[in-house]
């Protein structure tokens, strides 16, 4: 049996409207806010993004520092960090943790934190792009003078 004209035409623009409608969803998941890409500006020194707060969880622990004093302090941080590939110089006690960028809002990606002994700094890592299953890591590099809220999140994951 034979498709009549209307019904072929129907049939073409349903098949582009999906189409069109699966790639218009393929960009939004793609560029949806949990994205490592902002992270990946941040840490590059992109003075646009900001972090909101910042959360440590692991070791029957859960820290989470969101006070302006503290997100303004992490925010340079982070914008100072120093790319060391897939192989971190600094070790320590190993948190799993959220972050919430502003703008963007909470990033939904695999990313933690190294928490050597010494103060001056800690390892983030997170997967990077969305292609790769491997973790980068950064030193994230933690000056005086550091907010009293820091300095408390530091001391109680380090356990002192």
């Amino acid at each position: 049996m034979r498709a009549s004209k209307a019904g072929m035409k129907y049939i073409w623009l349903l098949a582009a409207s999906l189409a069109i409608g699966l790639t218009c969803a393929g960009i939004v998941m793609r560029l949806r806010p949990g994205s490592p890409r902002q992270l990946e500006r941040l840490v590059a020194g992109d003075q646009r993004i900001e972090i909101t707060s910042l959360t440590f969880d692991g070791q029957f622990k859960r820290i989470v520092l969101r006070d302006p004093a503290a997100t303004r302090y992490l925010t340079q941080a982070f914008r100072d960090a120093i790319f060391e590939g897939n192989v971190p110089s600094h070790l320590g006690t190993s948190y799993m943790a959220q972050i919430a960028l502003k703008p963007g809002g909470a990033l939904d990606i695999d990313m933690g934190f190294s928490v050597p002994e010494s103060p001056n700094g800690l390892t983030l890592w997170f997967i990077g792009s969305e292609d790769s299953v491997e973790p980068v890591y950064y030193w994230v590099p933690l000056n005086d003078p550091m907010p009293e809220s820091v300095t408390s999140a530091l001391r109680e994951l380090r356990g002192n």
